[in-house]
């Protein structure tokens, strides 16, 4: 319980039909008394009280300011009693006309009368103290909240609803369960019912790996669902990245000219497809460049490919190979050791694979004769290893092609036999997870495949019920608790 008022209006700003205020803490109704008045602008209903009025209880009326005794909107007030509400505090929420001016009156009429305004995500800060929710929930609560796709607001809702905290509470109870035998096996070594044999130890430790593994393994396409796919496209000037940009968001969204360098700077934008967000940046055309502007552009291009989930390779014409780079400079920028021609050198491929960057090659201007025979060559060269699409902006089929192939990698992220399970989004729980797995490993590893010493394996049981923990909130750790509601609004 909070004794300290505070309020906030839960929608957004902006004008609106109506806008709703909250306000949550112990004595919210007695404050809600102080400006609240029954019935229309007017009237002078004194004997009725909001702390009379039952939970869930709606109530028609108008609102004074305290210090000036002025109107300040009609309004109508719902109570809620503790701990039934989102708070599990005490709390009253007004809903008044959604115009700047009166929001602000409100609000300045609740601070005449002792409330002071909210923080960014206290009242979900004040649910996740009084048990409203775990911190796992919270944090599928702050992705509800930002989800700007079908796949994004099914698995935050999946992750409020506590399908995610049920895995995470078997993981739990599978470790006490095991850790509790073990010190009962320390305890007392004279009965042979608290015996843990290599094989139990084996089953066990295997058992609780392999529901880790599987939460690890959803957690690629969970970052994707959540954030969405990062898509760089890069390739020589002129091989038609602006031109692809365009046809996959059917808009004029980049400028198009037959003047190679058009493009100096990251161009961002974004479209979805089958519920999925992409999020495409059209970058500098890659080339020998004495241009201060153009060099730094073309130094961003490559910059985007490392921050990128998929990088587009475009090559277009085969006059293109000319913008060579073999004989760069040791002054030169790195930028120019990652090309080779218009394409790729073996260091970026090398490179982007060890991030875990998936690269396409998209042969362009399949429209002209030339490019076609250059498709089949690309596909010789690259096609083992990499995708090589066609594709000519004037074919809808071919531009299609491509957000299905880009859909297709995202579905290769995770086990196909595992779609429906919630996935992990958050960096923080697969960092946590990872570091219980990890523990796990090397105990396997140091015990050689045997059972290790019972003090060791209880101390590490202690060690991964303490990470699991700290995953679900049932070990607060301030900092960690500011961060996931920090990234919630004021009102939430």
């Amino acid at each position: 319980m909070n004794d300290e008022l505070i309020c906030a209006f839960a929608t957004a700003p902006g004008t609106a039909a109506l806008a709703v205020l909250r306000i949550s803490g112990q004595g919210a109704a007695q404050l809600a008394d102080k400006i609240f008045r029954f019935g229309p602008i007017g009237s002078n209903n004194s004997t009725r009280k909001v702390v009379a009025l039952n939970g869930y209880q709606a109530a028609y009326g108008h609102v004074i300011d305290p210090l000036t005794q002025e109107t300040v909107d009609e309004v109508v007030l719902l109570r809620y009693k503790e701990p039934h509400s989102y708070t599990g505090e005490e709390m009253v929420e007004i809903s008044c006309h959604g115009n700047s001016v009166s929001r602000t009156r409100l609000l300045e009429a609740c601070q005449h009368a002792g409330c002071r305004l909210a923080t960014k995500g206290e009242f979900s800060k004040r649910a996740f103290l009084n048990g409203k929710f775990t911190l796992t929930e919270a944090e599928g609560l702050a992705d509800l909240l930002q989800a700007e796709e079908k796949q994004a607001q099914k698995l935050a809702l999946q992750q409020l609803s506590g399908a995610l905290g049920r895995q995470y509470s078997k993981i739990n109870s599978d470790l006490l369960d095991f850790e509790a035998k073990c010190q009962m096996a320390i305890e007392f070594p004279e009965y042979p019912e608290y015996d843990i044999s290599a094989a139990e130890y084996k089953r066990r430790t295997g058992e609780l790996r392999c529901q880790l593994q599987v939460l690890l393994a959803g957690y690629n396409q969970g970052k994707i669902i959540k954030e969405g796919l990062k898509i760089a496209i890069l390739g020589a000037p002129n091989a038609g990245k602006s031109s692809l940009l365009n046809a996959i968001l059917d808009e004029d969204k980049a400028i198009v000219t037959d003047i190679a360098g058009t493009t100096r700077d990251v161009l961002e934008a974004e479209t979805s497809y089958k519920g999925i967000l992409y999020q495409f940046k059209d970058t500098a055309g890659i080339r020998k460049s004495s241009d201060k502007v153009e060099k730094e552009g073309i130094k961003r291009s490559f910059k985007s490919a490392f921050e990128a989930d998929v990088v587009l390779w475009l090559v277009g014409e085969p006059a293109d190979t000319a913008l060579s780079f073999d004989n760069a400079s040791t002054s030169a920028p790195e930028w120019e050791t990652y090309v080779q021609g218009n394409l790729p050198a073996t260091k970026l491929l090398q490179e982007l694979q060890a991030k875990g960057i998936k690269l396409f090659f998209v042969v362009t201007k399949q429209d002209l004769s030339v490019c076609k025979s250059l498709f089949c060559e690309i596909k010789q060269q690259y096609a083992v290893n990499y995708p090589v699409l066609p594709c000519s902006v004037y074919n809808r089929t071919e531009i299609m092609q491509i957000l299905t192939s880009l859909y297709e990698y995202y579905l290769s992220l995770g086990d196909q036999s595992l779609q429906q399970n919630v996935k992990v989004s958050s960096l923080r729980q697969y960092q946590g997870l990872g570091e219980i797995d990890a523990i796990l490993q090397k105990l396997d590893e140091a015990a050689g495949g045997s059972l290790p010493p019972l003090d060791i394996l209880d101390q590490m049981l202690q060690a991964c019920l303490e990470k699991l923990a700290l995953i679900t909130g049932q070990k607060p750790d301030e900092a960690v608790i500011e961060t996931i509601f920090s990234r919630f609004c004021v009102g939430k």
